[in-house]
């Protein structure tokens, strides 16, 4: 992601390999479209989010069980999100952490487990006037038949760690800062 950031800041994408100038277009299109130039942090934080949740979509092919199933090689990196649509939660968490350090939001990924800890998964924490929040960008796009309510896509937006503990998440609590942060919870 280092040379991302690097290319990013250079304005020069020349060296980067054709995925990765894939990866680059696609975010500066979002935040040339979606995200409100002049808004606050939680503004941006909320419009890449969302952008997120409507663009792309779980890859619940990784759950075959077919003996000739090949996984998408791209679905746990920020291509398989931003230019196919698809993604598992590393893939989720890696584009989200990628735009975050984009804007220049403080953003972390946290990785841990789920479902009783027999899973593994990752989500993301930002720091805003100083707090920290948790945010679960996969667990708020799921795999529906239906479309999904504005609760439901912001339910694992913005929490708090305790939140997260009630919610199945799992990890290394000591390698993270405790995300205690209310101020800025997603409200209807």
């Amino acid at each position: 992601e280092g040379q991302l950031l690097e290319a990013w800041t250079a304005g020069d994408w020349s060296g980067l390999h054709e995925k990765d100038r894939a990866i680059l277009d696609r975010c500066r299109e979002v935040l040339d479209t979606v995200v409100p130039a002049g808004g606050s942090e939680y503004d941006r934080e909320l419009a890449v989010h969302d952008w997120m949740v409507e663009w792309a979509s779980y890859d619940s092919n990784t759950l075959s069980l077919l003996p000739d199933f090949r996984e998408d090689p791209d679905n746990g990196n920020p291509y398989g999100l931003l230019v196919n649509g698809r993604g598992i939660c590393s893939g989720y968490t890696s584009t989200f952490q990628l735009f975050m350090d984009l804007l220049g939001i403080e953003c972390i990924t946290v990785e841990g487990t789920a479902y009783g800890g027999s899973e593994a998964h990752a989500w993301n924490q930002v720091r805003l006037d100083g707090e920290w929040y948790c945010v679960d960008v996969t667990w708020d796009d799921p795999v529906a038949s239906f479309p999904v309510p504005d609760w439901m896509a912001h339910s694992y937006f913005n929490v708090t760690g305790d939140y997260m503990r009630r919610t199945d998440h799992q990890w290394d609590e000591s390698a993270v800062p405790e995300a205690t942060g209310t101020a800025y919870a997603w409200r209807r």
